[in-house]
């Protein structure tokens, strides 16, 4: 059985990467307010694959404990 997602909302501004169609990784920066869904049971170390605005992003579970906070859904 599959985890269900949980949304994030970041509080300061994080890091994340993302990977183009040639193969490279280009970094952007997540602004304060930004939703992230990510897997629902994040490990305290290691990049998790995150969805944002409809993109597909690796940010560092660390960043998302120090620097967003989870969002309680009805």
């Amino acid at each position: 059985m599959q985890e269900k997602p949980a949304t994030y909302r970041v509080r300061a501004p994080l890091v994340a990467s993302t990977h183009r169609k040639d193969g490279r990784t280009r970094f952007v920066a997540l602004p304060r307010g930004s939703l992230l869904l990510a897997p629902g049971k994040l490990g305290p170390l290691g990049l998790v694959d995150v969805e944002c605005e409809g993109r597909k992003l690796s940010v560092f579970s660390r960043d998302i404990h120090e620097r967003a906070v989870k969002i309680d859904e009805p």
